[in-house]
């Protein structure tokens, strides 16, 4: 201020210094012509140009955002019952902030509930009925296999019996016929009289007599052997005993009549043999009448296949029930779907119910409430307002130059008008690819952290980002240029003249100015009134020192 008034005072002098010198005026004779070149001379404050590191930055504005911001809104409608957080309350995520009429939801819930146990009760039996159905047909299935092998033996059986019967009983006729047409030709050998070679004959008779014992033997055991299994009837044993017992007795005849053949023709041979043809006749009769035994047998082969065509009728219908668990276990599935369909239900009506329950998403500050106890609330309606006040950000806006020396990561020193004085630290989290809609303008946003909660949301702040420094530029004071149109100019003195020089800028600081070219360090320079001067003026350099009291500056080299 100071300074100002030393130039204004400086400039008055001048003006008046000249009036009194100019040709006449009234006053005192001119003086000589060096002493009117010195009394001419107006003076000036001057500063050097200096050399000096000047550090590039940009300065952005714009408002304080918080980071996180969430409108908490209800996700079913309702009617507010409860509100727990007001304006200015600080809340923790989780927290209960809001609470609708739950009566009609619990109503859905305790339906759910019940259609859920009816659901389940339902598949209860369902399983019990598969259990049972699945026992049941296994165990019919097991008797009717079981039924069927028995069936399956016993016809085997009644084939290997009948076939034995019809063996023995074909046998049995065969013997007998041969035993009459033996007794038949003996009785003729012994009325005709014993010869040797009828002895041959009779000794034949006797070996075959004995053959026939020996076959019928082995028919009895076998007989017996079968009865003990149960695979023929006592009346078959019977029969093949009488054979045996028949064998003997014709094995006895045979003997006496070899005997007689050799002793010579009798009455009682002839008697004798008469009998022996009568008893193979009886016997031939008894063994034809065994044919009736064949019949039996064969009735017992056709009684066992009926059974086995029975069984396994039987078993094709239990496997046929079997194939109806197929049915009931998809009767089962639907209701173990009808559990899991109600479950579900019930799940959805409860989760129905905890959503008349507005929750904090996030952990902040309550900075709008719009809701009050009974108002109705609808999806989509905002409640609450919670902001987050710890990490604050500040939307700027840039140009494409600003922009261009600017990164995602810079650091930045905020400052709001609310608090002078004080800077607050931050960084640039990103700058939009591309500018606003009609516009050449570009945004980026700083992110700070709020210590002590001093920042609010909607302040005006101003970033400063540094950008670059560079070492040893010429530095003039701001108060040294002066604008002319499109160009700056300063006032350099030299050997007490002014000098008007075009001069190009780089960069600025607060007071200083980058010159890159036009200026060159310790050049002298008028330090404010450079409209009062003119290109070539005489004038008086003087600087400033320390105490504020005008010297006269050294001549500019």
């Amino acid at each position: 201020m100071r300074l100002r008034l030393l130039q204004i005072t400086l400039v008055l002098i001048t003006v008046i210094s000249l009036s009194l010198t100019m040709p006449g005026c009234k006053g005192k004779p001119a003086a000589p012509a060096a002493e009117n070149a010195a009394a001419q001379a107006t003076p000036v404050s001057v500063v050097t140009a200096t050399l000096g590191d000047i550090v590039e930055s940009t300065e952005l504005t714009g408002s304080i955002e918080p980071v996180h911001q969430v409108d908490v809104q209800s996700e079913v409608p309702g009617n507010v019952a409860w509100v727990g957080v007001d304006v200015g309350d600080t809340v923790t995520r989780g927290q209960a902030l809001v609470r609708l009429d739950t009566d009609l939801a619990a109503s859905g819930v305790r339906q759910s509930a019940a259609a859920l146990s009816a659901a389940e009760a339902r598949y209860g039996q369902s399983k019990v009925g598969l259990q049972l159905t699945r026992a049941q047909s296994a165990s019919a299935l097991r008797q009717s296999e079981s039924a069927m092998e028995s069936a399956r033996n016993r016809l085997r059986q009644a084939r290997l019996a009948a076939g034995l019967t019809h063996n023995r009983v074909n046998d049995s006729v065969e013997q007998a016929r041969i035993g009459v047409r033996s007794a038949e030709t003996q009785l003729a050998d012994v009325k005709a009289g014993a010869r040797s070679q009828e002895i041959n004959q009779a000794q034949a008779r006797v070996d075959q007599a004995r053959s026939a014992l020996k076959l019928s033997k082995l028919n009895l055991d076998r007989m017996l052997s079968l009865a003990k299994n149960g695979a023929v009837a006592q009346a078959q044993v019977d029969s093949a005993q009488m054979e045996y017992d028949t064998a003997q007795g014709s094995l006895r005849v045979a003997e006496q009549a070899l005997d007689l053949a050799k002793e010579g023709a009798r009455t009682e041979q002839v008697r004798m043999a008469e009998l022996g043809v009568a008893q193979a006749k009886q016997v031939l009769s008894q063994t034809l009448a065994q044919g009736g035994q064949a019949d039996v047998a064969d009735r017992d082969v056709r009684t066992a296949e009926v059974a086995v065509d029975q069984a396994e009728e039987s078993v094709r219908l239990a496997r046929s029930q079997l194939a109806q668990v197929a049915s009931v276990e998809q009767d089962v599935r639907a209701a173990r779907a009808g559990v899991q369909q109600a479950g579900a239900a019930h799940s959805y009506s409860q989760t129905q119910v905890r959503k008349h329950f507005v929750y904090a998403p996030i952990s902040g500050v309550v900075a709008t409430r719009d809701t009050e106890p009974g108002q109705s609330a609808s999806p989509g309606m905002p409640l609450v307002r919670i902001v987050q006040l710890d990490m604050l950000r500040v939307s700027c806006e840039a140009s494409e130059l600003q922009v261009a020396r600017l990164h995602v990561g810079q650091e930045a020193q905020v400052t709001v008008d609310a608090f002078a004085g004080r800077e607050f630290a931050g960084r640039i989290i990103d700058i939009a690819p591309q500018v606003r809609s009609g516009q050449r303008i570009y945004t980026v946003r700083i992110e700070m952290p709020n210590r002590g909660g001093l920042l609010r949301a909607g302040m005006f702040a101003r970033a400063r980002i540094v950008t670059g420094s560079r070492q040893n530029v010429v530095l003039v004071p701001r108060d040294t240029l002066i604008e002319r149109g499109e160009k700056r100019v300063v006032y350099a003195v030299a050997d007490k003249v002014v000098k008007v020089r075009d001069v190009k800028i780089g960069s600025a600081q607060a007071s200083r100015v980058e010159i890159t070219s036009g200026v060159r360090a310790g050049d002298l320079l008028v330090l404010g009134g450079q409209s009062l001067l003119a290109d070539g003026q005489q004038v008086a350099p003087q600087t400033q020192d320390k105490g504020g009291s005008a010297a006269a500056a050294p001549a500019a080299q």
